[in-house]
C-alpha cells in the first residue's frame, strides 16, 4: 500500500513538472554540450537525460563545482523555468549529479526563509528561497525515493 501511494505520488510530480509554467522550479540533470569549457560565460547549453536541450542562464546561479567544466561533463541545475519551457534561469548549478548539487546547497537552504551571510546574495527574495527549497525538497524525494 504504502508503495502504491508513493509511485502515485512520484508520477504525479513527475506529469506536473512536464507542465511547467515560467518561474516553476526546474531540476535538470544532463551533459554539458556548450561551451567546451565553462569560464564567464552568461549561458550555458545542455542536453537533459531525456534527451531535450536546455539553455541555462547562470550569470547569478550559485556554481557548486569541484572543477572546471567542460563538454562532455554531467551536471545538475536547479532554477525556474523562463519564459520557453527550454530555457532556464538557474539559481544553482553543479557538477554531477542533483544529489551532489542538493548536497552542495545543503547549507544556504532554511525554510524559515532566513539566511546566513554567505548564502544572502545568493538566494536573494523570498520568492526565490521558498522556490529554492521546494525544488531543494523535490531533489532528495526524487534521490532517496520516499
Amino acid at each position: 500500500m504504502k508503495r502504491g501511494i508513493v509511485v502515485l505520488a512520484l508520477t504525479l510530480s513527475l506529469a506536473s513538472s512536464a507542465y511547467a509554467t515560467p518561474g516553476d522550479s526546474r531540476l535538470v540533470q544532463g551533459i554539458l554540450e556548450w561551451p567546451a569549457k565553462l569560464t564567464v560565460e552568461p549561458f550555458i547549453v545542455v542536453r537533459a537525460d531525456d534527451g531535450r536541450w536546455y539553455y541555462a542562464e547562470i550569470r547569478a546561479a550559485k556554481r557548486q563545482e569541484s572543477a572546471p567544466l567542460t563538454a562532455g561533463a554531467r551536471v545538475a541545475i536547479l532554477g525556474t523555468e523562463a519564459t520557453r519551457p527550454h530555457e532556464i534561469s538557474a539559481i544553482a548549478l553543479g557538477s554531477g549529479d542533483a544529489a551532489a548539487l542538493a548536497m552542495a546547497l545543503m547549507p544556504h537552504v532554511d525554510p524559515t526563509g532566513e539566511c546566513d551571510r554567505g548564502s544572502h546574495a545568493f538566494v536573494g527574495t523570498t520568492v526565490k528561497r521558498a522556490k529554492l527549497f521546494a525544488a531543494f525538497i523535490q531533489v532528495l524525494r526524487l534521490t532517496y525515493n520516499e
